[in-house]
């Protein structure tokens, strides 16, 4: 897994690929697709991960948790990129 911040907007995305290199909301808008429920809590998360990254909050086992409510599979129809991130974050749960 790697974590790359995209070209367009800047924020933190899983990239799945090397060669990725925006994320899929700022590649859904310049393709016309529209967003779905799922793509606009991924869209939250990344605002949670760049508060977290610059400093604005700690990472705390409530923000996890909150995270791990917002990108859950059981939420986004067993979508590879919640998976990703729920194991990313049970992982940094862990460690907190």
């Amino acid at each position: 897994m790697l974590i790359k911040d995209c070209r367009d907007c800047g924020k933190p995305f899983v990239a799945d690929e090397p060669w990725k290199k925006v994320c899929l909301i700022c590649w859904k808008e310049a393709n016309d697709y529209p967003l779905t429920k799922g793509d606009k809590a991924f869209g939250r998360m990344q605002d949670a991960l760049i508060e977290t990254r610059d400093g604005g909050s700690n990472l705390n086992q409530d923000r996890i948790m909150n995270l791990i409510l917002l990108c859950h599979p059981d939420r986004h129809q067993n979508d590879e990129r919640s998976n990703e991130i729920t194991k990313w974050l049970l992982s940094m749960r862990e460690a907190n």
